[in-house]
């Protein structure tokens, strides 16, 4: 079957490959909106180059139009297929959304989607990078549970904050396996929409709050490695973590909190950005120097970044930028 893009009822492949539906196929989701291509084709390449699987990549989202000549690329690039999937905004229309897009949702309406596809599959965020073969967890035993997810940094539970609701493990839903048959068979899409559409306000996490209300006793827990906090995130109860949890050579990194990779001005000297800036090279993205920053914390990241290297000038000029831009906002 040659490599074209086509268009099969409300979804849309680009590159049709022979293998790529076959049973051994794993199938890896995603939930973005346009502002993190760049780290999407990132992780979808990182997927690729550490498995010897053929690997379906499926891109959730409610506007493909700045998207579309990139992960046609990425698709050409990697020799594998990519599927579209458009979402309604409109159905999260009310929901809390407070610092994010829309997008932080999608992850919710994959199963039912997908379970045609394959009767597995991992969701990932955008911002995850993938260092390690993904594969056995697609042969994983979930013991009867609907998922399985790495244990949240916060696993204390305090991510609920002034909610009534609680749960016996809090996972971090930026990595989650799931079982598609037993996630529509449990009918966990509506009991997510229901409970969002009624006390979404009430959660300081949103979508992951709701995934760990729903799911609550129906959860696997995975290894740390799975889910592990990029060394960019320097909050304190990430250090502690890490100090609980140590592992030497993690699967999948999670850039965690407000320092991303491909922004200007966070270090990458013998660190996870390294890594990250190694598997853009196989994306449309390889020659594109990395994002301005565009917040007041992100300008001053850039300015102490700059200082360190000893660029006076530049590590000036975001200072003053970083004040502009938080004065600004205060306003």
């Amino acid at each position: 079957m040659s490599d074209v893009s086509v268009e099969k009822g409300a979804y849309r492949i680009l590159g049709i490959r022979d293998n790529a539906f076959s049973s051994k196929a794993i199938h890896v989701a995603y939930g973005v909106d346009e502002r993190f291509i760049r780290a999407l084709c990132t992780s979808i390449a990182s997927v690729v180059k550490n498995t010897d699987a053929s690997v379906v990549a499926h891109v959730f989202s409610d506007s493909f139009d700045n998207m579309l000549a990139s992960l046609q690329q990425l698709s050409d690039q990697l020799g594998i297929s990519v599927v579209l999937h458009p979402v309604d905004a409109e159905q999260f229309s009310g929901w809390a959304t407070e610092g994010w897009s829309s997008a932080i949702y999608q992850r919710l309406v994959m199963a039912p989607v997908l379970a045609p596809f394959a009767p597995r599959f991992l969701y990932l965020d955008a911002d995850v990078l993938c260092v390690g073969d993904i594969s056995p967890l697609f042969g994983l035993d979930l013991h009867g549970n609907i998922a399985a997810a790495v244990q949240d940094p916060d696993k204390s539970g305090h991510a609920f904050d002034h909610s009534s609701y609680s749960c016996d493990r809090y996972f971090n839903s930026g990595v989650l396996l799931v079982d598609a048959r037993a996630w529509n068979e449990n009918d966990i899409t509506s009991s997510l929409y229901q409970l969002l559409s009624e006390k979404s306000h009430e959660f300081r996490s949103y979508d992951q709050d709701a995934l760990n209300v729903v799911l609550d006793g129906r959860i696997e827990i995975l290894p740390p490695a799975y889910n592990y906090p990029a060394d960019t995130n320097s909050h304190v109860i990430v250090k502690e973590y890490k100090q609980e949890n140590p592992v030497a050579q993690p699967v999948l990194i999670h850039f965690m909190g407000g320092k991303k990779p491909w922004v200007e001005g966070v270090d990458g000297e013998g660190s996870n950005v390294d890594q990250y800036l190694h598997y853009e090279q196989f994306t449309p993205f390889k020659d594109v120097p990395r994002q301005q920053p565009k917040t007041h914390r992100e300008a001053k990241v850039c300015a102490s970044y700059m200082i360190k290297h000893k660029q006076y000038v530049m590590g000036i000029y975001w200072f003053f930028k970083y004040l502009m831009m938080k004065y600004s906002k205060n306003k």
